[in-house]
Parts: structure tokens; C-alpha cells; sequence
């Protein structure tokens, strides 16, 4: 279900952004770990799939970059900073 920002309330607005923050936190850290275990990978074994696989999810990472900024920029727009 997707949600319309300018509809919720401020409140609403708020945790909304916490939530995304903590998301977008939690994948950044497990794709950092991903790069990290590919590296180690590749040192040890050559290049191979999981040398690749965490630039796929780097992608992905974008996009919850993306709902986060869009987020950020209506409480901006709100003045709630």
C-alpha cells in the first residue's frame, strides 16, 4: 500500500521517517557486509558470483534512498526540522 505523503499528518509524517531511516540503515549495513564477505571471497577463491552480487543490492539501495529523501523533503517542506 502505497502512501500519499502530503496526506498524512505530521505525526504520522515523523514516524514515517524514522522508520524509513531505520530501514534504509539496517540494508546499508547488510550490503556494506556483503561487500566486505565478497571481498574476502575474492582474495581467497578468485573472482566468482559473490564478488557481483552486492552490486545488484546496491541498486536496491538507492531506491530506499530514494522513499527516504522524498520523506525528508516533505518535512522539509513542512517545517517540522
Amino acid at each position: 500500500m502505497k502512501k500519499n505523503l502530503q496526506e498524512l499528518s505530521n505525526e504520522e509524517l515523523l514516524k514515517e521517517a524514522k522508520g524509513k531511516k531505520f530501514l534504509f540503515g539496517v540494508y546499508l549495513g547488510l550490503v556494506i557486509v556483503m561487500i566486505v564477505s565478497g571481498i574476502i571471497t575474492t582474495i581467497e577463491q578468485g573472482v566468482n558470483t559473490f564478488t557481483f552480487i552486492p552490486l545488484a543490492f546496491l541498486g536496491i539501495s538507492m531506491v530506499f534512498w530514494s522513499n527516504y529523501d522524498k520523506v525528508r523533503k516533505e518535512i522539509k517542506s513542512r517545517n517540522l526540522e
